[in-house]
């Protein structure tokens, strides 16, 4: 089978899971070419649009015997822009998954498979792609390997399309203490009514979760008893850094994270020479120690781009008692 995948964001986290797939499909005997503009779709038996922006009409979908979408919510609800992210701010912890045929206008199409992911109220942007994407892939091959004899056609009232998300959409005030954010602090989608509230599934507990792990990255930072100039750039990047590494696993900043590894003061104990090192060589920092560390586990090395260790560097040595 002949088939093209176009997502015309060349950096989007999808892509490498997409290329994962490609290596798949050929070793089954497939064709598959990866495109990031729709002027370079050839044609062939199967399109699949993932995270597609561009428009795709009749005349580039005429070129494939089907051409599929794949879309984070369960049509008709939640056609436009970013459904799983509207849904997951308002509150849901099931999100469906469509694989609908392209059609004008767009989202409109019928729908040829559906599945679906669940949500504990705890995960990182990382982990939702992940499950999304797993999600999308497993349609991707049910639609080469075992497609239906036909797509059904969408049935019930659409709302309102989403609009396309905007930074104001996520903004939070960071000079709210953490504990007094609530559900509700989510700024709502605009001009929308079609987001489904949060259901009984998904309780208080899972809402505060949910809610701290889309903030923390910044909003933590605004908490933390920092050096005056621990409030610039780097020192930011720093905290959304420390986050999405998971440090706070072993290590606690103002009483956030494993708190028998306190960082509070690591920037008056040590410099921001011996922090670098600690951060890119922490075997070799370990057993110069003296008394030697009795640290369990025992930090491991873990390669970071430059950038990502000056940011930590920067929040690290701005932490001072």
């Amino acid at each position: 089978m002949k088939i093209a995948i176009l997502t015309t964001d060349r950096g989007h986290p999808v892509v490498p899971r997409l290329r994962e797939w490609q290596a798949e499909m050929a070793r089954s005997g497939h064709a598959v070419a990866l495109h990031f503009d729709k002027g370079e779709l050839a044609g062939g038996d199967l399109l699949f649009l993932v995270s597609c922006s561009q428009v795709i009409g009749e005349q580039e979908r005429s070129r494939f015997a089907r051409s599929v979408v794949l879309h984070a919510s369960d049509l008709p609800h939640g056609r436009g822009w970013s459904p799983h992210v509207w849904a997951i701010a308002g509150g849901a912890s099931r999100i469906t998954v469509c694989a609908l045929q392209a059609a004008d206008p767009v989202d409109s199409g019928p729908i040829w498979l559906k599945r679906e992911f669940s949500l504990e109220g705890h995960e990182l942007l990382p982990e939702i792609n992940a499950k999304l994407f797993a999600c999308e892939l497993e349609l991707m091959s049910e639609m080469v390997r075992n497609p239906p004899a036909q797509a059904e056609p969408q049935r019930g009232e659409p709302g309102p399309a989403l609009p396309r998300r905007t930074p104001q959409d996520s903004r939070l005030d960071p000079e709210r203490p953490l504990a007094a954010v609530r559900f509700g602090d989510v700024p709502p989608p605009r001009r929308l009514r079609s987001v489904q509230p949060p259901t009984n599934e998904l309780t208080r507990r899972g809402l505060m979760k949910r809610t701290l792990a889309i903030i923390a990255g910044t909003a933590l930072l605004a908490l933390i008893p920092l050096a005056s100039h621990a409030q610039d750039p780097a020192a930011q990047k720093g905290m959304q850094i420390f986050v999405e590494q998971k440090c706070n696993v072993c290590h606690s900043i103002a009483g956030k994270g494993k708190k028998t590894g306190p960082l509070d003061d690591v920037g008056s104990r040590l410099t921001s020479a011996q922090i670098r090192e600690w951060i890119v060589d922490p075997v070799t920092m370990a057993a110069k120690r003296e008394p030697k560390s009795t640290r369990k586990p025992p930090m491991k090395k873990k390669p970071l781009p430059a950038g990502d260790v000056d940011a930590l560097v920067a929040l690290l040595s701005a932490l001072k008692k």
